[in-house]
C-alpha cells in the first residue's frame, strides 16, 4: 500500500464531504484571523508607543483570554456536528474490512490537513486586516495614523500554539469517539436520536447559585478597587451559571412542565416540550455559546458607543481647565509668584486667561466609621476615602455671594458617595455641616481617583495645622503638605495652548517654583 493513499484518501473525503466541511472550515479561518488581528493589537509597537495605548493594549490582552476560551468552545462544538455526520461513512470503513487504526490514520490526516490550510489562511487574512482594524481603532481614540505595514511574529507565534492545542484536542475528541464506538453504532451514527436526558438537579442548583452569584456580585459590589478584582468572578460566574441552566436547568423544568397535566397534555405543549426535552442535551451548550457571545457583543458595542460619545465629558471631568499647576508645597508668596509667571507669560503670547481657578488644600486617604474621619496608613481600599480640605477664605474667593462659618461649622462636598449626616467628627472633634454643597470647583484628581472624595471647607486653619501633623504621623511613607492648585482656560487652539504651557513650565523652571 502506498505511504500517500492516506492522505490521499483524506483530500477525497474532504471533497466529497465539501457541504460540511466548507462551513467548519471557514468558521477556523474565521476564529484565527480574529485572534491573530486581537493579539497583533495587544503587541503592537506603534499603538504602544502613543499617549494612552498602554491602557489600550492592556484592555485587548484581557479580550484575547476570552477569544481563546471561546475559539476552543466553539470549534469543539462545531466539530461535533461534524463527526456526526461522518460516522457513518467510518462505519462502512469499518465494515469494508478498514480497522479502526486505520480510521484513526485517515481522520489524523484531515485535521492535519484543515489545520494547515486554516492556520494559513486565518494568519494571512489576519495580516491583511489586522492593519485596517488598527486604522479603524486610531481613528476611534483619535491618534495619529502612522503609515507603514508590520507583521507581529509573536501573534502568529500565540495563534500557532493556541490553534495547534484545539486542533489536536480536536483529534483526541474525535479517535475517542471512533474507538468507543462499534461498527453498527457508527453506521447509524447520523440518524440516532437523543436519548432523554436525565434531570440533573444538582447541575441544576450549581447554575441557580452561579448565576445568582454572579449577579449579586455585579450589583453590590460598590467600591471601585473591589470591582477591578472581582469582575473576572463575577463574569467566570454568570458563565458557569448560564451553561449549567441551559444543559441541565432548561431539562429540569421542562420536565416539570410535563409534570403538568393540565398544560403537558395540550396539543400546542405535547409536542414542543416533549421534543425540546429530547434536543436540548446537544443543543444546550450551543444555545449557552449563543447566549454569552450576544451579550458579550451587545456590552461591548453599547460601552464602546458610551465611551465614545461621552469622551469629551469624561475629559473635561478629569481636566476641568485647559492649563493646570498644583504646587506641592505651599509657602507663603506662592500664589503671588505664580500668577506673576502666568501674567508675564499671557502677555508674551498676547492671550488672556479665563474661568480662573485657585485654591491652598491638604489631601489624605482616611476611612469614615459613621460620620468620623479616621486617619490610616492602610494599602486597604475597601471603605477608604480621599479627604480634601480647602480653607473658607479660599473658597470665598470663587464664589459671588461670600459665605461665613464658625470654628465648628463646615461645608460639605462629595464627589460620589454621598456623606451621610449633618456632623462630621475629625480629629475628635465634632463639626457641624453647614450645607451638603451640589458642586465644587475641584482640580480634576477626584475624577481620575477610584476613591469617593469629600471636600470639606473650613474656617478653622488650627484644624487644618493639626490634620497635617497628625497625618504625618500616621502615614510616614511620604509628607503631606499644604497644596495650591491653580487652573485656567485660555481661547486659543491646542497648538496655543502647549506653547502657553511649555513656556510656563520653562519660566517656573528659571523661578525654582515646583508645580
Amino acid at each position: 500500500m502506498s505511504r500517500f493513499f492516506y492522505p490521499k484518501l483524506a483530500i477525497t473525503n474532504i471533497r466529497n464531504n465539501s457541504k460540511t466541511y466548507i462551513p467548519y472550515i471557514l468558521t477556523c479561518i474565521g476564529t484565527i484571523m480574529m485572534y491573530y488581528i486581537l493579539y497583533a493589537l495587544s503587541v503592537d509597537d506603534a499603538l504602544k508607543s502613543m499617549y494612552g495605548g498602554m491602557y489600550t493594549q492592556q484592555m485587548l490582552v484581557l479580550g484575547t483570554g476570552v477569544i481563546a476560551i471561546f475559539a476552543a468552545i466553539f470549534l469543539l462544538y462545531t466539530n461535533s456536528f461534524l463527526m456526526k455526520r461522518r460516522k457513518k461513512e467510518f462505519g462502512l470503513f469499518n465494515i469494508l474490512g478498514m480497522e479502526k487504526k486505520h480510521i484513526s490514520r485517515i481522520m489524523f490526516y484531515e485535521t492535519f490537513f484543515i489545520a494547515i490550510g486554516t492556520l494559513i489562511f486565518g494568519i494571512l487574512f489576519g495580516i491583511l486586516f489586522s492593519k485596517l482594524v488598527l486604522l479603524i481603532l486610531l481613528k476611534i481614540l483619535q491618534f495619529d495614523v502612522k503609515f507603514g505595514f508590520s507583521v507581529s511574529f509573536r501573534a502568529i507565534n500565540a495563534t500557532l500554539i493556541l490553534f495547534g492545542i484545539i486542533f489536536i484536542a480536536i483529534l483526541l475528541n474525535n479517535l475517542r469517539q471512533i474507538h468507543l464506538s462499534k461498527p453498527i453504532e457508527l453506521l447509524k451514527g447520523g440518524q440516532t436520536g437523543e436519548k432523554e436526558p436525565k434531570t440533573k438537579w444538582l447541575l441544576s442548583l450549581v447554575g441557580f447559585i452561579s448565576l445568582g452569584a454572579g449577579y449579586y456580585i455585579a450589583i453590590s459590589t460598590k467600591d471601585p478597587i473591589a470591582a477591578m478584582y472581582m469582575f473576572f468572578v463575577a463574569v467566570i460566574l454568570v458563565i458557569i451559571g448560564t451553561f449549567c441552566l441551559f444543559t441541565a436547568g432548561s431539562i429540569m423544568i421542562l420536565k416539570i412542565l410535563r409534570k403538568n397535566k393540565k398544560y403537558y397534555y395540550k396539543t400546542k405543549h405535547f409536542i414542543s416540550v416533549s421534543g425540546m426535552i429530547y434536543r436540548m442535551k446537544q443543543n444546550a451548550a450551543g444555545l449557552a455559546n449563543i447566549c454569552i457571545l450576544s451579550t458579550m457583543v451587545l456590552v461591548m458595542i453599547s460601552s464602546t458607543v458610551s465611551l465614545y460619545i461621552g469622551m469629551e465629558d469624561i475629559v473635561r471631568s478629569r481636566y476641568p481647565r485647559n492649563i493646570m499647576l498644583t504646587c506641592r508645597v505651599y509657602e507663603t508668596g506662592i500664589k503671588e509668584s505664580y500668577n506673576k509667571v502666568i501674567d508675564e507669560t499671557l502677555e508674551k503670547h498676547n492671550l488672556e486667561l479665563k474661568n480662573k481657578v485657585d485654591y491652598r488644600f491638604i489631601s489624605f486617604s482616611s476611612k469614615i466609621d459613621k460620620n468620623e474621619i479616621i486617619l490610616t496608613d492602610e494599602t486597604s481600599y475597601n471603605n477608604s476615602r480621599l479627604i480634601y480640605v480647602v480653607p473658607l477664605e479660599d473658597y470665598n474667593d470663587l464664589i459671588d455671594d461670600k459665605i461665613e462659618l464658625k470654628d465648628n461649622e463646615v461645608l460639605m462636598y462629595s464627589n460620589r458617595d454621598a456623606f451621610i449626616g449633618d456632623s462630621v467628627n475629625i480629629l475628635g472633634k465634632e463639626y457641624s455641616i453647614k450645607e451638603h454643597l451640589q458642586e465644587f470647583f475641584n482640580d480634576g484628581s477626584s475624577g481620575m481617583n477610584v476613591l469617593s472624595s469629600h471636600y470639606i471647607i473650613t474656617n478653622d486653619m488650627n484644624m487644618v495645622d493639626n490634620l497635617l501633623v497628625e497625618v504625618n504621623k500616621v502615614d510616614k511613607r511620604f509628607e503631606t503638605n499644604m497644596e495650591y492648585y491653580l487652573g485656567f482656560d485660555l481661547d486659543a487652539n491646542q497648538e496655543e495652548n502647549m506653547a502657553v504651557y511649555n513656556d510656563l513650565v520653562e519660566r517656573l523652571n528659571q523661578e525654582n517654583l515646583t508645580y
